[in-house]
């Protein structure tokens, strides 16, 4: 492809998600929405199929909060799990 057609779609880029499967077979992805010059963090679970409904949606967005680790309510020494910032972190 040419420089230039990589710019264009660069441009027109408005959401990227990353699939993830946690905890058995809980699939779902996380990644980011872009409206305007704002990024906004977000995750997405499958829906369970519903033969009955066909319009429920196959994914459900959600915005993703930010992560406090894991805090004890008998500490005050905030957070405390080990693995804060891993990109493995799953925020919801």
């Amino acid at each position: 492809m040419s420089e230039s057609t990589n710019k264009s779609w660069q441009e027109r880029e408005v959401a990227a998600l990353w699939f993830k499967q946690v905890k058995g077979d809980t699939k779902m992805y996380t990644g980011y929405v872009k409206t305007g010059n704002e990024k906004t963090d977000v995750v997405a679970f499958l829906s369970k199929p519903d033969p009955e409904n066909e319009r429920k949606p196959d994914l459900k967005i959600y915005e993703s909060l930010p992560f406090e680790g894991n805090k004890s309510p008998n500490t005050d020494s905030g957070n405390t799990n080990k693995n804060a910032g891993n990109d493995n972190d799953v925020n919801f």
